[in-house]
């Protein structure tokens, strides 16, 4: 069994609209494209239990009437990388899982719910909406002192999930912080639901702002046990073809004493305590003494390390 990890951008949009893996027969699907991106501005408010349930209500006809399910892996950049890999018609069925790491925005959102549908698509073009989940990273703003970062959240095997990475939002001025620690958190939970099994990542799609921040997550997750096979593979973006290639990017093993360097002088930091050590000071902290606070690459280190991310006693989260 393995965890596909899929940062997800908004391809599969530009691929409907373009006709891109278009299958014979389907119909123009600009009345898809039309209605997602509204659907998923009411989704993002709603309850994530509820989401696929009023997708496949919502928008089912219109997917149908498409045939996204027949559409080929070049319709999206997530798709067509995940195929040069797998068999899109038999990862889930073949007891694999799919993690969609999305945005907190409307197109984003609704290309990973699209992206989701295809891959659980059936052989005849239906889609089988019983191997799709969605759900949002933990709102850290409402976390208990105390709280640890480690998400209890299993993704299933044999299905497809959609992560709604709350604050994933070049729009929003306050930074990434809330955004990279969701992105750790919901990496540390794909990492933990292998259970030992392999973990691939696939940096072709989603948001390029982030690509660096996800990229040395996914190191310090492979630096934690040997005995998972972690690996990160990228598509060029341009690279349209029915049978492309995917290239694997080298990841880096930290010794274990590095680890717990980084984990201790994060901690103190995030703590306010005075640091042992200054190892990580510009990269996942700055400022001196009890001034000094973590940045994005901080928080996200403490998350895939499963250490709590939100300052002890910080009455308004951790947002500052």
């Amino acid at each position: 069994m393995t965890v596909y990890i899929l940062p997800c951008g908004v391809s599969i949009l530009d691929g409907l609209s373009l006709g891109r893996g278009l299958p014979g027969g389907a119909a123009d699907p600009t009345d898809l494209c039309a209605k997602a991106v509204p659907w998923a501005e009411r989704a993002r408010y709603s309850d994530d239990a509820m989401v696929v349930t009023r997708y496949q209500e919502d928008l089912d006809a219109v997917i149908d009437e498409a045939r996204l399910g027949n559409w080929a892996a070049e319709v999206a950049a997530e798709t067509n990388s995940l195929g040069s890999r797998t068999s899109l018609s038999k990862v889930l069925t073949d007891g694999h899982t799919v993690v969609l790491l999305a945005s907190d925005t409307n197109p984003g959102v609704a290309a990973a719910m699209a992206v989701a549908a295809r891959i659980a698509a059936n052989p005849d073009g239906t889609i089988s909406y019983g191997q799709i989940r969605y759900v949002s990273t933990p709102e850290l703003r409402v976390l208990e002192p105390g709280s640890h970062a480690g998400w209890p959240y299993e993704f299933v095997t044999g299905s497809v999930t959609v992560v709604r990475v709350r604050e994933l939002n070049p729009r929003i001025p306050s930074g990434l912080d809330i955004a990279a620690a969701g992105l750790g958190q919901a990496l540390r939970a794909a990492y933990d639901s292998a259970h030992g099994m392999g973990v691939e990542i696939h940096l072709t799609g989603g948001l390029k702002a982030t690509l660096l921040h996800t990229l040395l997550m996914v190191e310090v997750l492979h630096s934690l046990s040997a005995d998972v096979e972690m690996s990160a593979w990228y598509l060029y973006d341009d690279d349209i073809t029915a049978s492309p290639e995917a290239i694997r990017i080298g990841l880096r093993r930290f010794e274990s004493t590095y680890l717990s360097e980084m984990r201790e002088e994060l901690c103190n930091v995030r703590d306010r305590n005075a640091t042992s050590g200054r190892t990580f000071e510009g990269l996942a902290w700055r400022g001196k003494g009890a001034e000094a606070r973590l940045t994005d690459f901080g928080t996200a280190f403490l998350a895939v390390l499963g250490e709590e991310i939100r300052p002890p006693g910080d009455d308004e989260g951790y947002r500052r």
